[in-house]
């Protein structure tokens, strides 16, 4: 069995570049699979601490947030009557004037 330099070494130069280049990719695509994990960590405890707090399913209240607003924090919707309807969830409320 040959060492992994040596193998490396009979590969030609063209198809060796294609291989460090595909490498490469593959690593940026773990990168970016690794912190979208690390960021939804948090937001997961987040939706699981609300549904128990309040005896709501927490895929229920994800599936709520990701529907209303596409999980935009700062989305404000505004509706023909002039209300607004704010954050994730699309909260509205009737003023008191």
């Amino acid at each position: 069995m040959r060492c992994a330099v040596c193998a490396a070494r009979s590969i030609p130069r063209e198809r060796r570049s294609d291989l460090t280049q595909s490498i490469g990719s593959n690593r940026q695509v773990a990168w970016i699979a690794a912190i979208g994990l690390l960021v939804t960590l948090p937001a997961h405890a987040c939706w699981k601490e609300a549904g128990t707090r309040y005896g709501v399913s927490p895929q229920l209240l994800y599936a709520i947030a990701r529907t209303e607003s596409g999980l935009n924090p700062q989305a404000i919707g505004r509706n023909r009557n002039g209300s607004r309807d704010i954050g994730l969830m699309q909260i509205n409320w009737l003023s008191s004037r």
